[in-house]
């Protein structure tokens, strides 16, 4: 993923856009200065995208992606200082409407370093600062067309590997191929063959989340009990553990779906009892208490583990 500024005008496109076709491409573009939004438009239209629908405000661009299949969202980072980031996130991670796979193009407020990481660790495909220019975008969506980065799955992230290397001590984590929507319409594939393509990518995406899953519960588990039996517990870190471990309760049920029962109900909410102890007791929890806490999270990994095919 590139950080970009623009370059003026149309310059630097190469001739090579004007030979693809991209007629078959449905496009969002969710930008809310009106002068930027049309001339993105019409140099859209002009190199030759067929398929294009315009959102100036946060309400009409969620309800283009409830209604309409994207296969390139060009948008801002924010409408009227409300943060697109989380909308992004969400579809990411499967819990919209809207399909995880659109390529999306995010045009930026501001440069600042933390503004920045938030808009990034949405899982966008490529980022642009504000001002731009018709030029970069047109070279950025050739770009796209022909490599688009494979995606990883963590925890709290799905989207583009940006990793240049991995540093030492941290998890290898599993590149997986994304369907590429642009490549597609481009190559002339039908609706049937690309919904095909999605269909199977994001059930592989869902195996991966609840894997993933699996690995935050046995982590959890495994440092509570390391802390507290080497007494290093941070009271400042600490609330972190009981904040996760009800997150996970409360998002497992909508992942897990059709595999949900009573049993795995009782689980969680013996989880949750745990956690809300170890947010009361903190330091001071007893040994039975987080034995059990740190057993439940075994359980529960276990139970996710066995019904999360091998992805």
């Amino acid at each position: 993923m590139g950080l970009s500024t623009p370059l003026g005008g149309c310059e630097g496109v190469s001739p090579l856009l004007k030979k693809i076709d991209y007629s078959a491409v449905s496009t969002l573009i969710a930008i809310d200065n009106q002068i930027v939004r049309r001339g993105v438009m019409d140099a859209l239209k002009h190199a030759g995208f067929g398929k294009c629908a315009e959102a100036a405000n946060q309400p009409s661009f969620q309800e283009a992606l409830e209604k309409t299949s994207f296969d390139l969202i060009i948008m801002v980072s924010e409408f009227g200082g409300f943060p697109m980031a989380p909308m992004i996130s969400q579809m990411r991670l499967g819990r919209a409407t809207h399909h995880p796979f659109p390529l999306v193009m995010m045009l930026l407020a501001e440069g600042e370093k933390d503004y920045v990481r938030k808009v990034i660790d949405c899982g966008p495909d490529y980022i642009l600062l504000m001002p731009v220019a018709p030029g970069p975008v047109l070279a950025r969506i050739e770009e796209l067309t022909s490599h688009r980065r494979p995606f990883v799955v963590t925890f709290d992230y799905v989207g583009p590997d940006r990793r240049k290397e991995v540093r030492p001590g941290t998890e290898q984590l599993q590149q997986i191929e994304v369907p590429n929507p642009l490549a597609a319409r481009v190559r002339g594939a039908t609706e049937q063959q690309l919904q095909h393509q999605i269909d199977v990518a994001r059930i592989r995406l869902h195996n991966l989340r609840m894997e993933r899953y699996v690995v935050q519960l046995r982590w959890l588990g495994n440092t509570l009990k390391t802390i507290f039996q080497q007494a290093e517990v941070d009271p400042a870190k600490l609330p972190q553990f009981p904040e996760r471990l009800k997150q996970i309760a409360t998002e497992l049920p909508a992942l897990l779906r059709f595999d949900m029962n009573d049993q795995i109900s009782a689980m969680l909410g013996r989880l949750v009892a745990g956690a809300d102890m170890l947010a009361r007791a903190g330091v001071e929890m007893g040994r039975q208490e987080l034995d059990g806490l740190v057993g439940n999270c075994h359980a529960v990994a276990e139970v996710v583990k066995q019904l999360a095919p091998s992805a």
